[in-house]
């Protein structure tokens, strides 16, 4: 069994991916404490592994990129609308 403690959470990576068009990215995390438990190397192949988290504490801030993006695909989408109205007849 393996326990590790006061894990910090490496932001860079994660906001890499997925968090990168979200509203909110990832400012700072950390895990209190993460269990392994490993069968015996015998069994490995055919045993599974578990893993128990606990304390996990995520502080989120806001994007700047997507309010940003936000904002101006906002703006387009009403440039739009009064474009769409102007060329309606009547």
């Amino acid at each position: 069994m393996l326990h590790l403690k006061n894990i910090s959470l490496n932001t860079e990576k994660i906001n890499r991916g997925p968090l990168l068009s979200s509203p909110y990215i990832l400012h700072t995390g950390t895990l209190r404490k993460l269990t392994i438990t490993l069968p015996p190397w015998s069994e490995l192949a055919s045993k599974s592994i578990e893993l128990s988290a606990e304390g996990l504490t995520l502080d989120l801030k806001p994007n700047k990129k997507f309010a940003e993006n936000f904002k101006e695909s906002m703006k387009e989408e009403q440039e739009n609308i009064i474009i769409e109205q102007m060329e309606e007849p009547g």
